[in-house]
């Protein structure tokens, strides 16, 4: 339920937008389904700001797995045991490594 301070439109700073729905108009309002509110309308300029503000939350955390993707490999761990505990796919750590497929032999 919107909390009575908050109009639709207005966004407060706990919302975190999970799901976008939209038709196929730019100047349509989407409607957001947030963590803490039910529903909020945003304008297309605020759908498009969260949406770049969850980009630049995944390259974060992107370029923090991929670190320890690194360092796990340079202190020993082989590639199956790095994919089973981060929970990537042997072929992304293949790529963060920067190996071939071949490289490493199936353990």
């Amino acid at each position: 339920m919107l909390s009575p301070a908050r109009q639709p439109g207005s966004p407060d700073s706990r919302c975190t937008p999970v799901l976008l729905t939209a038709i196929c108009d730019p100047t349509a309002t989407l409607s957001v389904q947030c963590r803490t509110c039910t529903v909020l309308d945003m304008a297309t300029a605020e759908a498009e700001a969260a949406l770049a503000d969850w980009k630049r939350r995944i390259d974060s955390a992107n370029a923090e797995r991929d670190g320890l993707i690194r360092a796990a490999y340079e202190a020993g761990v082989n590639i199956r045991r790095i994919s089973q505990l981060s929970g990537v796919s042997r072929t992304t750590v293949y790529k963060v490594l920067g190996l071939d497929q071949d490289h490493d032999p199936p353990v």
